[in-house]
């Protein structure tokens, strides 16, 4: 029987939001320090993704956006789809 190597990744799941963008980022931060390179990132709670028409959804889901294009820069890999 072959041995083999085990894969482990980090996978970071955040809000659209700036608080919980900079804990991720100051999170990536202190596991590069210690050898740990994220396997991916991911967004949940996103209002952006239901397409919301009323002005304050709509506001809320824009800055929605604007935090994730931020959050853009911690990943090395392209964005899922």
């Amino acid at each position: 029987m072959e041995e083999q190597e085990a894969h482990v990744g980090s996978l970071y799941i955040m809000r659209p939001e700036p608080t919980p963008l900079l804990e991720a980022a100051q999170l990536q931060t202190d596991l590069r320090r210690a050898g740990m390179e994220p396997f991916a990132w991911g967004i949940n709670g996103c209002l952006s993704a239901t397409g919301p028409t009323e002005p304050l959804r709509r506001q809320r889901a824009d800055a929605e956006l604007e935090q994730m294009w931020n959050g853009r820069s911690m990943s090395s890999g392209p964005p899922a789809r």
